[in-house]
């Protein structure tokens, strides 16, 4: 009998452990000032000053191009009141965009990346005060060249 529990107990084990292997996840290099953690399957970091950075997996399902999900990105940020204020790409499967928002009263810039494979997209998000992500520009944008999905 105690047997048996055991052996039930390690099929349930070696059967959760393998599904986490096969979870997409997002994975990049932690910009410098920022601290990682995770909610879920998201990877999520944020700095002293509270910028805020996450990326996650989402399905690409159908497949779509990179030139695919940049408009539909930009023309839902645009529909959403964001103003376009930088954009650019990373190689041939990757772009992101920088937007300007108010949020009560103050000026916010919202960054929003995607990196596209054959079956998933990475969505990277980070958001602050204007003052406070400008800090943390150059470590953000140079953390996006390493977007993974394992």
């Amino acid at each position: 009998m105690i047997y048996r529990r055991a052996g039930i107990l390690l099929v349930l084990s070696l059967a959760v452990f393998l599904g986490s292997c096969f979870t997409p996840r997002a994975a990049m290099d932690v910009p410098d000032g920022f601290s990682p953690y995770r909610e879920g399957d998201d990877l999520t970091m944020v700095s002293p000053e509270g910028t805020r950075l996450r990326a996650r997996v989402i399905d690409n399902d159908p497949p779509q191009t990179l030139e695919f999900w940049r408009t539909a990105l930009a023309e839902h940020m645009v529909n959403g009141g964001y103003t376009l204020v930088d954009e650019g790409t990373i190689g041939r499967d990757a772009a992101w965009f920088e937007w300007l928002a108010p949020v009560n009263g103050e000026d916010w810039i919202y960054l929003n990346a995607v990196r596209i494979s054959d079956d998933a997209i990475v969505l990277v998000e980070s958001a602050a005060r204007v003052e406070l992500y400008r800090r943390r520009r150059d470590a953000i944008r140079n953390a996006l060249d390493t977007v993974t999905v394992r």
